[in-house]
């Protein structure tokens, strides 16, 4: 067992560094810490002291001792994440933090740009609003009501940028570029090209967390294709998480952040286990399956948070996701080929109508199942309850791929505890 964990830890280096960081950022957010975190540096300067009287090399001295190094590199992250998470909170009371830069007034200037082309589309108010989201996360003409109509159909997800949004658009890219020889300087070509449309594309959407989380780990991985590397799938998503978090600590608290890590990591941990369930090897069918496995994943990963965040959660996301995703695939590369051709280009009116119905489309769809009575249930959760249910799912996993009876009880323990919690908070409230 645990040479295992050991292989895992191994495989994933990064995933340590990721939780004392945000260990250090809870802490510091929950407890002020700053001045005290001085004392972290301890273990790092009596080793230090140490090495230099034995007259040790570091190298020596981190081969011979891996565990006490190990301890001095842990406080040492929990120290930097104190410190910058303190330096980040001050940075909140900055006036001039408010004042946009000169590259966040071009990608702005860029957005107003395609939301006013995409105006001289034949669309209603609503319509005009969700296509100005899809395309390029323009939301100030998204009114609540509509807001919420896609909550209950559960694809809230598509009217902000994320990585659904930077797949596509890399993927039509990587399309364009699949006619370019498969020598290793057109490789790198090709993987750079697709590495600064991501981030231009991510930086006209606002940066929002999701987007960047999506040009990082496509950053990574296609660094990785670039050198012939294989990037482990969740190291890259603690690579990622890391990153940002080392460039904004508050991250942790964004919801965006929360929900879209949480997402793709429990498509990684569930969507194949789920997709193995029915073996579907038919050409026609088993792209559908993927799909279904991959919003289910999805949902039972963001599941607590929607509850915690926003009181609901969808019943019909399994039904609606697969006809908009697929709606949504076609509309968004299609949108933006058309705001970036030019007036008079041969087939431009047919794309405009093509981008006109697939848009009507999808409305009709979110609105045809949001009028449905059983939509969404709403579930309000506190904050006891969205770590309870997260333990509880946590077990549950361990049970199913572990076979593990010590988790079953676990888990069926902290149900029951959920259970009293549930009852004492409704008699006291």
């Amino acid at each position: 067992m645990t040479s295992t964990k050991t292989n895992e830890l191994r495989k994933r280096p990064l995933a340590r560094p990721l939780f004392l960081w945000i260990a250090g950022t809870l802490c510091e957010v929950c407890y002020p810490l700053q001045q005290w975190s001085v004392v972290l540096l301890l273990p790092a300067v009596v080793v230090l002291v140490c090495s230099l009287r034995r007259g040790e090399a570091p190298r020596e001295l981190r081969l011979a001792t891996p565990k006490i190094m190990g301890v001095v590199l842990a406080c040492l992250t929990v120290f930097l994440a104190i410190q910058s998470t303190a330096l980040a909170e001050r940075r909140l009371d900055d006036p001039g933090r408010t004042q946009p830069s000169q590259w966040q007034q071009a990608a702005r200037e860029v957005q107003w740009h395609v939301v006013e082309r995409l105006g001289q589309l034949r669309l209603s108010a609503d319509e005009h609003a969700v296509l100005a989201s899809l395309t390029v996360n323009e939301r100030s003409a998204m009114t609540r009501e509509l807001r919420q109509r896609f909550s209950a159909v559960g694809v809230a997800h598509l009217l902000a940028v994320s990585g659904f949004h930077v797949a596509l658009v890399s993927g039509a890219l990587a399309l364009l570029l699949s006619i370019l020889p498969r020598t290793t300087p057109f490789r790198v070509i090709r993987c750079g090209l697709m590495i600064v449309v991501a981030w231009g594309y991510a930086a006209v959407s606002g940066l929002s967390a999701p987007a960047v989380r999506a040009a990082t780990m496509l950053t990574i991985y296609l660094i990785g294709v670039a050198i012939r590397r294989n990037p482990e799938p969740y190291n890259t998503l603690a690579a990622t998480a890391l990153l940002m978090l080392v460039g904004d600590p508050l991250r942790l608290f964004d919801v965006g952040f929360q929900l879209s890590f949480a997402a793709v990591f429990f498509i990684l941990l569930l969507a194949p286990r789920i997709t193995r369930l029915i073996d579907v090897h038919h050409p026609l069918i088993a792209p559908p399956w993927r799909l279904v496995a991959i919003s289910l994943a999805a949902q039972i990963g963001t599941f607590p948070l929607c509850c915690y965040y926003f009181g609901s959660a969808s019943l019909v996301f399994l039904f609606s996701n697969f006809f908009l995703s697929l709606a949504a695939t076609l509309l968004i590369p299609a949108a933006l080929v058309w705001v970036a051709l030019p007036a008079g280009t041969p087939g431009l009116s047919a794309l405009q109508v093509v981008v006109e119905q697939l848009t009507h489309i999808l409305v009709a769809v979110v609105d045809r199942f949001s009028c449905l009575p059983w939509a969404s249930v709403s579930v309000r959760f506190d904050l006891v309850q969205l770590i309870g249910v997260y333990v509880v799912l946590f077990f549950a996993l361990r049970v199913v791929i572990g076979r593990s009876r010590r988790s079953l009880f676990a888990a069926l323990g902290c149900v029951l505890a959920l259970m009293v919690y549930a009852i004492v908070r409704q008699f006291v409230g």
